[in-house]
């Protein structure tokens, strides 16, 4: 019986970037993993100088002041929150901007799929790949290789006809 069950979950954890130093880390694949339903929210600072901190408490005075919205700095003026109910992230969605009172801060908030717990955004780039021989330009071997610093997405099959770097996208580790 367990013999028969090992074969059936096939999650992975995988390693990324461990030949760089101090840039490792790792990801697993959890396909049926069930999606939590949070009103995650991104807010982009347009004027002002903010911080988690300013932007819950303007949160709180703005939409119902009993709310934790786990405001988390993603990038710099980039911030996402979790909103207590989806019709107050639609309502702020939908307008180009909001002045916030408490401190003067002007943002603009839009409605994103990312986990408000996530501590960064994983931006797609391309990766060159120089010096490969002719027989490794294939594109299963160009994401065996990229496989070992981060997570493929598409390989350039054009640039796999060509005498020049091979260019592969994929993710990179969180910044």
């Amino acid at each position: 019986m367990a013999a028969e069950c090992a074969g059936r979950h096939e999650k992975k954890l995988r390693m990324f970037g461990f030949g760089i130093p101090g840039n490792g880390f790792y990801a697993i694949e959890i396909p049926d993993a069930e999606p939590i339903v949070k009103f995650g929210g991104l807010i982009s600072v347009i004027e002002g100088q903010a911080t988690e901190e300013k932007l819950e408490k303007e949160l709180k005075n703005l939409i119902k002041s009993d709310w934790d919205y786990h405001v988390k700095e993603l990038d710099r003026n980039e911030y996402s929150a979790t909103f207590p109910d989806q019709m107050s992230l639609d309502t702020f969605a939908k307008l180009t901007t909001v002045g916030l009172a408490i401190y003067g801060l002007k943002v603009k908030i839009s409605k994103t799929n990312i986990d408000p717990a996530a501590s960064s955004i994983l931006h797609p780039t391309w990766l060159r790949i120089d010096g490969l021989p002719a027989f490794a330009r294939k594109e299963e071997v160009v994401k065996e290789i990229v496989s070992l610093v981060a997570e493929p997405l598409k390989v350039d099959s054009f640039s796999l006809l060509r005498e020049e770097p091979v260019s592969q996208s994929q993710l990179p580790r969180p910044s």
